[in-house]
């Protein structure tokens, strides 16, 4: 997983909108950071810098952070549309 700070403003956005989507998906499942972290073989630290957006996740990590969370990958990295 890359650290490094998102390079444009729109990817800025993107990144926090993941972030937030992560957030949210992790409360709906009713599991902590700690627990999160545990199903996924990392921190609890890390898992907050996901949150927060300052920890940038390639696509097998979206992977294992929906399957960890119960979820399709689609739904962490977009927010679903409504007809």
């Amino acid at each position: 997983m890359r650290t490094t700070p998102a390079s444009d403003g729109r990817t800025d956005c993107e990144a926090q909108a993941v972030a937030a989507r992560l957030r949210a998906l992790r409360q709906r499942a009713g599991i902590t950071q700690a627990d999160l972290a545990l199903r996924l073989g990392t921190t609890q630290s890390a898992v907050a810098r996901m949150e927060a957006g300052q920890q940038r996740m390639n696509l097998s990590t979206v992977r294992r952070v929906a399957e960890a969370l119960g979820c399709d990958a689609e739904l962490v990295i977009r927010e679903r549309r409504t007809a």
